[in-house]
């Protein structure tokens, strides 16, 4: 098992960004997403959604993607992707992994501020 934490951080108004991750063989990935502290703006949250590559091209598919986290929720959320896996909306999905994943966050909200550390580990 591998973890790369953070793999994305926040710390001020942002309007997310992405990150591309290789992953290698790996068997599966989990992402531990933490909003460990209250956001600003009106209702801020943060989406987040694991894509792969298509092999030799730019394109993207969409594996999982979890629903709208509130800022300021306590607790770590785990999106969790593996063959066999329960599926599980916005939480789990069963697929094989690509060797070179796109990790993308989005903030919503108005005005939003959020603080949050998403880290990545690899089976």
């Amino acid at each position: 098992m591998i973890i790369r934490n953070p793999i994305l951080a926040y710390s001020a108004a942002s309007t997310g960004s992405n990150i591309d991750v290789d992953v290698g063989n790996a068997k599966g990935i989990m992402l531990l997403i933490d909003i460990p502290t209250a956001a600003g703006g009106t209702s801020p949250t943060l989406t987040v959604t694991i894509s792969g590559y298509v092999d030799g091209t730019t394109d993207t598919f969409t594996i999982l993607a979890s629903a709208a986290l509130a800022a300021g929720t306590t607790g770590v959320t785990v999106l969790q992707v593996y063959p066999g896996s329960l599926t599980t909306a916005n939480l789990a999905a069963n697929s094989i992994i690509p060797s070179k994943l796109n990790i993308a966050a989005v903030i919503g909200g108005t005005s939003p501020t959020v603080t949050a550390n998403i880290s990545l580990v690899t089976i």
